[in-house]
């Protein structure tokens, strides 16, 4: 996950320490016949002819002079670096304009030198300036605190992109007119004035071992959207409340059951909350009920801060509104116990048991008078594949050894393609399309131990033997690279995302045309080879354990 903890704060100085408007850019532009659309340090360095850039300079330097001893500080400005200092914040200031102007223009401040800030970088300093993202690092190692841990704030796109390509938060200060490129800019945070910057860093302030203060977590709670405006929601999530209610008679009638699954996050992840729903959720509509109900524990490593709580939050709760599922409990709490966030999920369904998808004939109180197993599948059906082998490691290996990938010879564009595979992990849409067709007998997802593993699993759920095509498994590009520069087999490593289904023969090529028309992809590999044995036939490994992991245990 990202790093949360913020450590210190750059500012720019420009427009954001000091009150906007005390220089001119446009005239300056135009004194020195620099086109509209180009910065004027560009410009600059763009004239071969040596007189007429040190001309353009002097153009430059005499207007930042003027502008300089004209500027005032910002509203707030000093109160708030003082107070930032004061609270064990590293504070330093990254500009585009020299040394001179900013101590020119730090004579006005009447709380402020250069020396009240840890560093201040200007153009005259050994680095290419603002926004190269070198700018910041540089600033960075000169304040003692990793890039990851800064807050960049500035007026200009050059300070945000700077700080989002270094690594660091970053908050736009628009004074109250949002520039036109602000979107595409895309910064964590923005305000209008430099007194909204202490409730983002209360965000960003590691947090005490225990249970979430009450403030803190009514505030979490009243931000979810999940639970809203649900019928079957009795109750929901509440400080001081300590379970919750729902009706599943909502959404299946009378005769509803309830279905139960609940599987933590092991794997690291950058999106620990969304992961977390995504693997309940496959596991459960699998069985053919529906996803209605989760409840979330969190247990967090100390420091944890506001902020990296939130976003676990709203990964869990806009996940559960993705499936149709609503965040109704859970437990929150930090401890040394756990060294990196630790999610643990369950999620609970409705259905009714004529939908229950072949797991329902020897377990269901409701046919304990049936004499015998009733077989679940029959011989001659298909086994259904959907999207690719492995799509789970692929995103995990491509976000977690990318630099190792590289060096081993990997595309970057297979990499580029694979860290965009997250929203591959859900099978709920063609699970969803799949249980409207009553000739598909199983459902199973694939995890740990890959698609081979599964096709054990799924034989030994239908109490049949399997024939499959080896070589109509299908594998993207991107798998193949990575696994192959790792020395993985694909068919073992964790592939949450790709969906396993037996259907009736008739059932199958429906189904295969409807997903295509869904835009999912999907492939038949292989049949029901008979119902009076168990097991999988067509050479494919088995795998004592997932091929993730057994890399992991040896590095």
């Amino acid at each position: 996950m990202r790093e949360t903890t913020i450590a210190g704060v750059l500012f720019d100085f420009d427009s954001t320490l000091t009150r906007p408007g005390s220089i001119d850019f446009r005239a300056i532009k135009q004194s020195m016949g620099c086109p509209a659309d180009s910065t004027i340090l560009d410009f600059i360095d763009s004239l071969s002819d040596e007189s007429k850039r040190s001309a353009a300079l002097d153009v430059l330097r005499h207007n930042e002079r003027i502008a300089a001893e004209a500027s005032l500080p910002a509203d707030g400005a000093e109160e708030l670096v003082g107070e930032l200092r004061g609270a064990g914040y590293a504070v330093a200031v990254l500009t585009r304009n020299s040394r001179d102007s900013i101590e020119r223009s730090l004579k006005n401040f009447a709380q402020l030198e250069a020396h009240s800030f840890d560093t201040v970088v200007t153009r005259d300093d050994p680095v290419a300036v603002k926004p190269d993202p070198q700018s910041v690092h540089f600033a960075a190692d000169r304040m003692g605190v990793a890039a990851a841990q800064l807050l960049m704030v500035g007026d200009h796109y050059y300070d945000i992109a700077a700080g989002r390509d270094a690594g660091s938060w970053t908050c736009l200060i628009t004074h109250g007119t949002r520039p036109e490129w602000a979107d595409a800019a895309g910064a964590d945070y923005e305000i209008n004035t430099l007194e909204q910057l202490r409730p983002i860093l209360a965000q960003h302030k590691p947090l005490p071992n225990g249970k979430l203060a009450n403030p803190l977590l009514r505030q979490l709670l009243e931000e979810l959207q999940s639970p809203r405006q649900r019928p079957d929601v009795i109750i929901d999530a509440a400080v001081g409340r300590d379970f919750a209610a729902f009706d599943p008679a909502v959404f299946s009638g009378p005769a509803a059951l309830v279905v139960a699954k609940s599987d933590p996050i092991t794997f690291a992840t950058a999106r620990p909350g969304s992961h977390l729903v995504t693997v309940n959720a496959n596991d459960l509509i699998c069985s053919g009920a529906l996803p209605r109900w989760f409840l979330c524990s969190a247990l967090l490593p100390p420091r944890t801060t506001l902020r990296c709580i939130r976003d676990l939050l709203q990964q869990v709760d806009t996940a559960c509104s993705a499936v149709g599922a609503a965040l109704i409990g859970g437990h929150t709490e930090i401890t040394d116990a756990v060294t990196r966030p630790l999610l643990s999920g369950m999620l609970l369904g409705s259905c009714t048991a004529d939908v229950l998808r072949g797991y329902h004939s020897r377990s269901l109180r409701i046919e304990a008078e049936a004499a015998d197993h009733t077989d679940v599948v029959a011989s001659a059906d298909r086994v259904l594949m959907t999207k690719s082998a492995a799509v789970e490691g692929t995103l995990i290996l491509a976000s977690t050894m990318r630099d190792t990938l590289l060096k081993r010879g990997v595309a970057e564009d297979h990499i580029l393609e694979a860290l965009h595979w997250e929203e591959k992990l859900s099978v709920v849409p063609e699970a969803r399309l799949a249980l409207e067709y009553a000739g598909v007998r199983l459902l199973h997802d694939v995890t740990e131990g890959g698609i081979a593993t599964a096709l054990h699993e799924l034989a030994a759920a239908a109490r049949a033997q399997l024939t499959i095509e080896r070589a109509k498994i299908p594998l993207a590009e991107p798998t193949r690279a990575i696994c192959a520069a790792l020395g993985l087999d694909p068919l073992g490593l964790i592939g949450s995302g790709s969906l396993l289904l037996i259907a009736a023969p008739q059932t199958a090529s429906a189904l295969l045309q409807a997903s295509a028309e869904a835009g999912i992809a999907a492939c038949d590999i292989g049949s029901v080879l008979n119902t009076a044995q168990t097991g999988v036939m067509g050479d494919l490994p088995q795998f004592e354990v997932d091929e993730l992991a057994r890399m992991e245990s040896q590095r």
